[in-house]
């Protein structure tokens, strides 16, 4: 069992060098993972990550399948960087949060100016501030429910709600 399993690592170390290498992996540039958030005109919930590496769009119907086989990889197997310093800005404040060991980052922020119930979503500008080169700037937006919502939910389903094994690649990929 032992020998099986040492050569399926060392495989997956060779798949994984592969995929490296044709989806550019290793380079420096550190960028901000912006979440949607929510809130109250008041005050709002932002959220997100900071990584190194090459940002990853979405998937397009039109990609092939092992580029979306290595964008895949590249997501599971990203570069944290923690203790980044993010620039929050909503409603004419600007407030800093740090990232922790796994690169996210999460803040309530209480605009200057409250937001309106005029827009469902409102945008915030995340922007990575200190040594980090190159900066890193994105928009993220902020959903205000109107007045006259009587509750909302809030869910992330991997592995809250479906079973996806998302942390552990082998039990994944065994489906």
């Amino acid at each position: 069992m032992t020998r099986r399993r040492n050569l399926l690592l060392r495989a997956a170390r060779g798949v994984g060098a592969a995929i490296g290498t044709v989806t550019g992996r290793g380079e420096d540039a550190t960028y901000v993972v912006s979440y949607r958030g929510y809130g109250t005109p008041g005050e709002v919930f932002v959220s997100g990550r900071v990584l190194r590496g090459q940002p990853i769009g979405p998937a397009a119907e039109q990609d092939p399948w092992w580029r979306n086989l290595a964008n895949t990889y590249r997501r599971m197997e990203s570069d944290e960087i923690p203790g980044a310093r993010v620039c929050i800005r909503v409603g004419g404040t600007a407030r800093e949060a740090v990232s922790g060991d796994e690169g996210y980052f999460r803040s309530w922020v209480a605009p200057a100016e409250p937001l309106s119930h005029e827009r469902l979503w409102h945008p915030v500008e995340l922007e990575l501030v200190g040594e980090q080169e190159p900066l890193s700037t994105t928009t993220t937006h902020v959903l205000i429910p109107a007045p006259t919502a009587r509750y909302g939910i809030i869910s992330d389903l991997d592995d809250t709600v479906i079973r996806t094994d998302a942390t552990n690649m082998l039990r994944m990929l065994r489906g």
